[in-house]
């Protein structure tokens, strides 16, 4: 079975898996279970995790605190408070162990030692040495790291590119991020220069070419070489979304193009500010609807909350329960559920009172709601 096609579902306090078209594949023997990844997955008994495979056999015992998805061969683990690696057989790793784990970043892992922090490959090696007071995750081939409360930059073998000099530094975005010192932002290229000198109040990350800023009590968008190219000061803006901005002008929300066009006037509540498949969310008063790319209202405000367009449907909420429309607004999929994800590759993970179960794109449960 491929593993891609597993999906996991409980039933009277136990979990296994099921195929996409509900058939149980893997019995209920479990605890809890995650996802799997390289044909295993990781499960508990009682107290103890370990990892199955794809018919469901124990592949490696339960005997870890923790255990996290395998990637390209390894898996970290928890074992007596530490954390480690072990391959597909279940056998630990002889490398160092660590204190805590915060995630991954692309092929590292970003861990603790200690008090600092660090990068691991997946064979357990550290790469980014414990130097550091934080490590975020990378964006563009660097990372903002901390040390004595100063940000920096380093790259994915953990050499230093930009020194810590800054007070608060965020991920690059079209190959600019923006820093602060003191009380002035700007925005520093990967090779350390200030393109665009910190001269703004606040500012946000570049898309589309653009980044919003502000200067006293207004917003503005400026190129990357921090010329102000849509003069008209808003009073708040957000970054550009396939060519749209959604700006606020006194307390009122509507959206620009990149040549400063109001392409939908200030007139809205409460903005998305994103667009998922050509529609946004916005809110009149207590109601949510949807506008397109031309501003023009796609969806009539008439939602309690609304979800972001995915496979063609979004999740709103009428009297309290989830339901799903289409692009016209049409009600596809009653609301019933108490709460409901997005669709992906046509199935749904929904809950009613605490239970959960799949839909399909028509309504029907591959999987009835159970505990």
């Amino acid at each position: 079975m491929d593993s891609c096609q597993l999906l996991p579902v409980s039933r009277n306090g136990k979990w296994g898996c099921i195929d996409r078209k509900g058939r149980v594949i893997i019995d209920f023997w479990f605890d809890d279970i995650g996802s799997f990844s390289e044909g295993l997955a990781d499960v508990r008994i009682g107290n103890n995790w370990g990892y199955i495979d794809t018919d469901g056999t124990v592949a490696i015992g339960c005997r870890f605190q923790e255990a996290f998805g395998f990637r390209k061969g390894r898996a970290i683990v928890k074992v007596e408070g530490e954390y480690g690696w072990i391959d597909p057989k279940g056998k630990m790793l002889p490398t160092r162990l660590f204190d805590f784990i915060w995630g991954f970043s692309k092929d590292l892992a970003h861990v603790s030692i200690g008090s600092k922090h660090a990068y691991v490959d997946m064979t357990g090696k550290i790469v980014i040495p414990p130097n550091f007071d934080d490590i975020r995750s990378f964006s563009e081939g660097l990372a903002v790291f901390t040390l004595n409360r100063k940000s920096g930059y380093l790259d994915g073998k953990g050499n230093i590119i930009i020194p810590a000099q800054f007070d608060e530094a965020f991920k690059f975005s079209e190959g600019l991020a923006q820093v602060r010192i003191g009380p002035k932002w700007g925005y520093t290229h990967k090779n350390g220069n200030i393109p665009v000198p910190l001269r703004f109040d606040s500012a946000g990350p570049f898309s589309d070419g653009m980044a919003c800023v502000q200067i006293e009590s207004r917003w503005y968008y400026i190129d990357n070489t921090g010329k102000i190219v849509i003069e008209q000061g808003f009073d708040q803006g957000w970054p550009f979304s396939e060519g749209l901005a959604a700006i606020c002008v006194e307390g009122k929300w509507g959206y620009i193009d990149r040549k400063g066009n109001m392409v939908a006037t200030p007139q809205f509540d409460e903005i998305c500010g994103n667009f998922s498949e050509g529609l946004s969310s916005v809110r009149i008063a207590n109601q949510w609807g949807y506008v397109d790319r031309t501003g023009n209202t796609a969806i009539s405000p008439q939602f309690e909350t609304p979800g972001n367009f995915s496979e063609g449907l979004a999740c709103v909420q009428i009297s309290g329960k989830d339901g799903f429309v289409d692009k016209s607004g049409k009600i596809v999929i009653e609301p019933r559920f108490d709460w409901a994800a997005a669709f992906i590759n046509g199935l749904c993970l929904v809950e009613i009172d605490g239970k959960l179960g799949y839909i399909d794109r028509t309504g029907r449960y591959i999987w009835e709601p159970s505990k």
